[in-house]
Formats: structure tokens, C-alpha cells, sequence
């Protein structure tokens, strides 16, 4: 593939505040790279304005400009970008767009010509050789007039060895700010609500360590950066996963600091992870408990007695908190809807949490059941009946609006024998406006939100602050904002 090629990928980020850089933009640039593509990544671009899209675009116009991607994670499509995407395609019709995401169906684009969905290094390869270079036309499918490219077959990018980032001067990455780092592909569990696209691998799906060790190295050595976000949907999935890792830590000349997916279950039902989490410093857990109801635990896949899950959990906070640095972040995840779970189950849930949880971190969300997809749908999704769901009808749903709250297309207006959508986003709401912001500190990715703000706190006066610093959002929000227009200004000036 010619070097003289051009392509572009936004990033979209967080619609609402800024986070960690997502990886997913920088990891598929990477990797085109190295097939002889010129590939910039603009990040933060939710937070740009159309006139600086447009801008940006101007400047970097030539006619190497083949392709232009956007990277989308979990948020919506903002109108600037879809204004943005009208502006290319009616200035510029000859250059392909292209969006890459987990969840494109939110994306209600009207000028996106391709999708790839779920892990797209050799999709995306695929595609362009296919467009640009005379490839052959890898799986394409159309689904309710969008051209959507399945992550199969030719085009499966799990297991990946060498998910490495490599990460340019264009980026202007500053050392305070908190990557994304990728140990291994795929889960080898199926939870009966998630939709992610590789679930119940087998075998070794870990990276090599000598590529972990390099991207530590660099990014550490260039940019200062010591604080990342793991993005395996499972981190500890097996301890010889944790003791490979951790060993590859200990020929770093600094001390990192990793957050990410803990199983809880897992870790206390194997105590000996906590020593080699401890040896990586891997010390940011977000735990993903969903109920500590039994009978809801098992239906869903994660079925641990809830007294042994809650005695572990109180023992594994005890245990890091007395060794090594003290350096931990836990948050507890529930999700209010699951089968077979009464209101009073969860009323008993969230007092646990305020009696037992409230100097780390907890998050709190509505089952959200998706409608079918093109490419790996739930259990929830596909067996919703026999999990005890049904379908709201139109005269429920309207029944409920004084509620304030809206249906989704994308999802499905569930119902059970306890409650229903709109009852548990009410509930879910209620809670967290009430107790959370003064109960609980900051969870592990609000610490990231933080660092843009404060970013001049050690990784230990983070671990410090209470909850309410995120709420200081006016201050906040200035300070972000300062942050964007500057990277924006780089952004559009380099040369």
C-alpha cells in the first residue's frame, strides 16, 4: 500500500467530560502505520466545535487524503460531528467515512459509508486494500441501509500478540494523563447481559510481554505517563496471566499505576492473586458485582455465595490497604433490573454498600437490555422471556412519562414481575442524586476525569480526594475546556 496515502481518525471521546484518551484510535493507527498508511488521530473531538472540525479538515486537505474514521466507544453521535460528516461529504464526496465502535447502531449517521464493529485492525485492513489497493471485498452486510463490516472469518483480529501503541509528537500527550493499555482480547466468560464481541475464549489470549514492556517504556520515557486504563474486559482471568505481567513491571525503572476489570469472585476465591496484583501494581479494581442476590448472580453467571463475595471483598480492600504502597481504588458496579431480584433485595444491597464501601468507590446502572444486533447480541437480548422479561407495551410506556424518562430504538422497553426500565433508572437516578456524591470517593474512571482538573496531584493525593471534587463543575468544566482549546490550537497549527 503506497506511503503517500493519507487517512484521518476522530477519536470521539466522552460527550460529556473528559476521561483517559481511548486507545481504539491510536491502536488501529498504529497498526496502519505499518501497512505504509499516514494516519493522524484527533482526540477529544466530541468536545470540538464543527467550525474547528471544519478547520482542521482545510488544513489537512490534499489529494492523499483517502479516508476519514471515527472511533467510537460507548457514547452517543453528537450533532457537531453529524454536521461535520454532511460538511466532508458535500465538499468532499470522494473521501470514504468510515466509524469504527461497539455500538454503531447509536450512531444515526446519515453520511457514514462503512461500519466496523468490535476488534477492526485486519477489518479495517481489509477495507482499504478492498478500496484502495485492489483487495478482495471482505465480508460487508447490509443492515438497515448501513454497510456493515463484520469482524469474522479473514477479518477476526483475537488473539492479538502485539496490540502495541505507539503514540506521536501530534498527540500532545501530557504526563499526567491516564492510557490505555491491553493485556489480552476476549472473556472467557458469557454474563448473560453482555454483548461484548469475543466472550468464552479459550486458551492464551494475553500479549506478548516484551510488547507490553516496550509500550511501558516508551510512553514513559517520551511522555512521563504513568497511570493507564486496562481495557480487558477480564483482568485477572488467570493468575499466570497477572504473574507474566507483573514480572514485566519489575524490569520497569518506574512505578506504574493500572486500573481496570477485576472479577471479583475470582480474586477471592483465589486469594494468591492479590500478591502478584500487588507485585504489577495493579491496584485500581473496578468490580463488576451486578447483585449481590444469589439467585439473580447465577442467572446472570456470577453465582458466588453473597456472604463469601462480601466478607472477600472487605478482606481484599484490608489486604491492600495494609501492603505495599496502600494504593487502592475499588468500585463496586451493580446493575437495579436483573432477573429474579426484588426491590428489597436491592434496598438491603445499597445499605451494605453505605455501611461497608463508602472510602472506595460504587457505580450504579439500569439493566439496559439491547435490541438484536447484526454481530454478538446478549443472552438477555436473544432469551429475554426466559430470563421472566416482557415488552412494555405503547400504553405503559406512556403511562410512566411523568417520569421524565425516554425509550431508546436501540433498546429493548423491558418489564418483569418486580419492576420495569423506567422504574429502575428512577431508582438508579434517586440513589446516586442522594447518598453517592457524599457517601463514596472517586471510582476508578472518575480519577481520570480528576487528573485533567488537578493536574498536579500525585497518583496518592487523587486516591485522597472525596467524590464531591468531581462535582466542582463550573471550575471544572472552565479547566477542561482550557485543556481542549489548547490541544485543539496544536492540533490544527502542526505542520
Amino acid at each position: 500500500m503506497s506511503s503517500k496515502y493519507k487517512g484521518i481518525i476522530f477519536s470521539l471521546g466522552s460527550d460529556k467530560t473528559l476521561r483517559n484518551r481511548p486507545g481504539g484510535a491510536h491502536r488501529i493507527a498504529t497498526e496502519l502505520r505499518d501497512q505504509g498508511w499516514d494516519i493522524e488521530v484527533v482526540d477529544f473531538a466530541y468536545m470540538w466545535g464543527f467550525r474547528d472540525l471544519r478547520k482542521l479538515l482545510k488544513r489537512r486537505m490534499d489529494k492523499n487524503l483517502k479516508w476519514i474514521g471515527f472511533s467510537q466507544l460507548y457514547t452517543g453521535w453528537s450533532p457537531e460531528v453529524e454536521k461535520f460528516c454532511a460538511f466532508i461529504k458535500t465538499k468532499y464526496p470522494d473521501i470514504v467515512t468510515v466509524l469504527g465502535s461497539m455500538m454503531y447502531e447509536t450512531t444515526g449517521s446519515n453520511f457514514i459509508d462503512y461500519y466496523v464493529k468490535g476488534y477492526g485492525e485486519r477489518s479495517i485492513i481489509a477495507l482499504l486494500k478492498y478500496l484502495f489497493s485492489n483487495g478482495k471485498k471482505p465480508n460487508i452486510v447490509g443492515v438497515d441501509g448501513n454497510q456493515v463490516l463484520l469482524s469474522e472469518g479473514d477479518c477476526k483480529s483475537t488473539p492479538w500478540k502485539d496490540p502495541l501503541i505507539k503514540y506521536e509528537d501530534r498527540d500532545f500527550i501530557q504526563p499526567w494523563e491516564w492510557l490505555s493499555v491491553e493485556f489480552s482480547r476476549g472473556c472467557k466468560f458469557a454474563c448473560a447481559f453482555c454483548n461484548f464481541p469475543e466472550l468464552g475464549v479459550k486458551g492464551d489470549y494475553t500479549r506478548d510481554a516484551s510488547s507490553f514492556e516496550y509500550q511501558m517504556k516508551d510512553t514513559y520515557d517520551r511522555y512521563g505517563v504513568s497511570r493507564y486504563i486496562v481495557s480487558d474486559e477480564t483482568f485477572n482471568d488467570t493468575v499466570q496471566k497477572i504473574t507474566k505481567f507483573a514480572d514485566a513491571v519489575e524490569n520497569l525503572d518506574f512505578d506504574p499505576f493500572f486500573s481496570g476489570f477485576v472479577r471479583a469472585d475470582l480474586l477471592v476465591s483465589r486469594p494468591q492473586e492479590r500478591e502478584e496484583m500487588l507485585r504489577m501494581n495493579m491496584l485500581g479494581h473496578f468490580y463488576g458485582i451486578e447483585s449481590f442476590n444469589q439467585e439473580t448472580g447465577r442467572a446472570v453467571g456470577k453465582g458466588m455465595n453473597p456472604d463469601k463475595l462480601k466478607e472477600g471483598l472487605l478482606d481484599t480492600k484490608k489486604y491492600f490497604l495494609n501492603h505495599g504502597t496502600g494504593r487502592y481504588r475499588a468500585t463496586i458496579s451493580l446493575i437495579a433490573g436483573l432477573p429474579y431480584e426484588p426491590n428489597e433485595s436491592l434496598d438491603r444491597t445499597e445499605q451494605w454498600m453505605l455501611d461497608n464501601w463508602e472510602d472506595q468507590g460504587f457505580m450504579y446502572f439500569p439493566l439496559e437490555i439491547p435490541s438484536p444486533s447484526v454481530n454478538q447480541s446478549s443472552k438477555l437480548t436473544l432469551e429475554y422471556k426466559k430470563y421472566g422479561y416482557e415488552i412494555m407495551d405503547v400504553d405503559e410506556i406512556y403511562s410512566q412519562a411523568h417520569l421524565g424518562l425516554k425509550t431508546r430504538s436501540d433498546l429493548l422497553p423491558w418489564k418483569n414481575e418486580h419492576t420495569n426500565y423506567q422504574e429502575v433508572q428512577t431508582r438508579v437516578d434517586r440513589f446516586a442524586n442522594s447518598v453517592h456524591t457524599n457517601y463514596f470517593k472517586l471510582g476508578n474512571f472518575p480519577l481520570s476525569t480528576v487528573a485533567h482538573n488537578m493536574d498536579d496531584l500525585t497518583i496518592d493525593e487523587l486516591l485522597e480526594l472525596p467524590n464531591s471534587s468531581e462535582n466542582y463543575s463550573n471550575a471544572f468544566h472552565n479547566k477542561e475546556m482550557e485543556f481542549v482549546h489548547s490541544y485543539i490550537q496544536k492540533k490544527i497549527n502542526y505542520l
